[in-house]
């Protein structure tokens, strides 16, 4: 229930709305690193964000696992499209970590689990596919973390200045 009242919300509020400070202290983490004068497709980015999880959660059990990897492939590719689409952020450095943190979780996480299932008979090629999966998810994770420490490291310069 919760993504579906967001996106009234989100849809509701009006561009004059979000000018004002008072609304700004109150709901503007909401609209944080997003192009809201791209319009309501910009502004619906929490919203696909809950939405999306509410519906992997939903359907994370064991019993429906070839669903559960199809249904997060088919989000996966559904909000990289969103992304090459809309371009919500504003940082064009935050555009280019989560197109890239989405791919990677496409082919990385996605398609990669089905390595370590029964569509690969013997134990030998999957206990090598485990070790490149590590290995990507070691570079996945560095990637993320030197982008985190240039981003902290240039604040930290404009505040001292």
């Amino acid at each position: 229930m919760f993504p579906f009242g967001f996106a009234v919300f989100v849809a509701v509020v009006s561009d004059k709305k979000l000018e004002e400070e008072s609304f700004r202290k109150t709901f503007g983490s909401i609209y944080l690193g997003v192009e809201v004068k791209k319009g309501i497709t910009a502004k619906m980015l929490m919203t696909f964000f809950f939405l999306r999880r509410l519906i992997l959660v939903i359907f994370l059990t064991p019993t429906l696992g070839l669903i559960h990897y199809t249904l997060q492939s088919v989000a996966s590719i559904v909000i990289l499209c969103y992304y090459f689409t809309v371009k919500p952020w504003t940082d064009r450095t935050q555009y280019k970590l989560e197109v890239f943190n989405e791919m990677f979780l496409l082919f990385g996480f996605t398609y990669f689990t089905y390595m370590f299932s029964d569509f690969v008979p013997k134990s030998n090629d999957r206990f090598y596919y485990g070790w490149i999966f590590i290995y990507m998810l070691g570079a996945f994770i560095g990637t993320n973390l030197i982008i985190l420490l240039i981003a902290v490291v240039q604040e930290s310069i404009l505040k001292l200045k």
